[in-house]
């Protein structure tokens, strides 16, 4: 099992300002197969997991929109 401080993640509020196709860069660029979205409360004194992204699944969903 992957230790938490181990995992990549991004911002709940930074992924909502990003296109799909610039979040698949982000993946491929960090090598990356899955990144954990999170959402920090505003005292940043906690997170909750919002999503987990799959780069396949993000490839599968842009084929055909992606030139």
């Amino acid at each position: 099992m992957t230790p938490w401080h181990a995992l990549t993640a991004i911002n709940w509020e930074t992924l909502q300002t990003m296109r799909a196709g610039d979040l698949l860069q982000l993946l491929e660029h960090a090598g990356l197969t899955h990144i954990i979205v999170v959402e920090a409360d505003r005292l940043g004194a906690s997170c909750v997991v919002r999503a987990l992204v799959s780069r396949a699944r993000l490839i599968r969903q842009l084929s055909g929109i992606r030139a």
